[in-house]
């Protein structure tokens, strides 16, 4: 079994500037208010964050499951981006 190595913060760094600039500050604010969450929205649409980690996990075929939730983990931590 392969152990999880640290996730580079550039990954979560990229990834959330990724988000910051597909979405949409209007869809943010009304998925915090629908939601009434403390938790920081960027407003990016289900079928697009979808499409950008297809596009993630292409990019990094190394990244094994483990290292992938812990990526979304981290991610998911910090931002909210509509699921």
């Amino acid at each position: 079994m392969r152990r999880a190595s640290p996730l580079p913060a550039e990954a979560v760094d990229a990834i959330t500037k990724r988000f910051r600039a597909l979405g949409s500050p209007t869809r943010a604010r009304g998925e915090q208010a629908y939601l009434k969450s403390p938790l920081s929205f960027h407003g990016v649409t289900v079928p697009t964050i979808r499409a950008e980690a297809r596009a993630f996990v292409r990019a990094h075929p190394a990244l094994g499951r483990a290292e992938l939730r812990r990526l979304v983990g981290c991610v998911g931590g910090c931002v909210v981006c509509g699921v």
